[in-house]
């Protein structure tokens, strides 16, 4: 399957080169059935860190010989980073009890939380698995909750072989991501 998978990226590589046509995907968020209480009552996720072959608009893909390649026929619809932070934004929005916003910070006042996540890893590998990896940092102004610095280590797997397919199980990653985010806030 992995072997066909990148076969058929290729295939479509090859093929946009062809093509004026490009197909866009769209970073959804997965549902999450997880809603905890948590002592701040805002919280601001700041702008997403990811590494530069990850933040580009073509989706990479590693290939069998360990290889990261961008494909041009398929491209993220949205700038990588701001979909991330938007999509965990919304998330850890429905998770908590605090109203979730991305920096900027649009509301009056000062957040009591800030989250900052800095991705060392986020790659669609040639085991067939998608693999979220990095740090994030939890700072409070004032409030009840400990600063805090985690690692994370997330494995979604891909089911299929389609960008679509690299989309969803990159969004079941930051649904991972957003509720283990969503238990550190609530201790």
């Amino acid at each position: 399957m992995i072997r066909s998978f990148l076969a058929s990226i290729l295939t479509l590589g090859l093929l946009a080169g062809c093509s004026a046509t490009t197909e866009r995907y769209v970073l959804e968020p997965s549902k999450s059935d997880l809603r905890l209480r948590i002592s701040a009552a805002s919280v601001m996720v700041r702008s997403v860190s990811l590494p530069t072959y990850a933040a580009a608009e073509e989706i990479p893909v590693q290939g069998a010989d360990g290889v990261i390649r961008a494909s041009a026929a398929g491209l993220w619809a949205d700038d990588p980073e701001r979909a991330m932070t938007l999509v965990l934004a919304r998330q850890l929005n429905a998770m908590t009890t605090a109203v979730v916003a991305p920096e900027p910070w649009p509301l009056d006042g000062v957040p009591d939380v800030a989250i900052d996540i800095r991705v060392e890893q986020m790659l669609a590998t040639n085991t067939g698995m998608l693999r979220l990896s990095g740090l994030y940092f939890i700072g409070g102004a004032g409030i009840e909750v400990a600063p805090n610095v985690r690692t994370f280590e997330i494995e979604a797997p891909v089911r299929g072989e389609s960008f679509g397919a690299l989309a969803t199980a990159q969004s079941e990653a930051l649904r991972l991501l957003a509720e283990r985010i969503t238990r550190d806030l609530a201790r």
